[in-house]
């Protein structure tokens, strides 16, 4: 996806050529920027399957987006999902703060299961 934008000084980026190169990314004076949703998305303490999105989106562009060679990695980042999605869940009706734990917290839980049950 490429969308260009001449900036009509209103706004971030006064009179400034954006860019938008990859989802969720913009480009300005030659710097690469994620917008605010993006940022969440890559941030481990609320994103707990990045790993798993990050190797399906590889598998993708290695057998060049043919989806049928990459339902393993697909399954995989769903089960990834499922699983944290349960846990906010519980953690949620037990009122516990924040309702997706941290990364370092997620970490303690898969070393007490014996790894990532996904």
């Amino acid at each position: 996806m490429l969308l260009s934008v001449v900036g009509d000084g209103v706004g971030d980026f006064p009179g400034a050529l954006l860019q938008q190169r990859h989802w969720g990314c913009l480009e300005h004076d030659g710097k690469m920027q994620m917008d605010k949703n993006s940022r969440k998305v890559r941030n481990q303490d609320i994103n707990p399957c990045i790993e798993e999105s990050d190797a399906s989106q590889k598998c993708l562009d290695a057998y060049n987006y043919d989806k049928s060679m990459c339902s393993a990695y697909f399954q995989r980042y769903k089960n990834c999902r499922k699983f944290w999605h349960n846990i906010m869940l519980e953690r949620r009706r037990e009122g516990v703060k924040p309702d997706m734990p941290t990364a370092a917290e997620r970490q303690e839980r898969l070393a007490a299961l014996g790894g990532k049950p996904y």
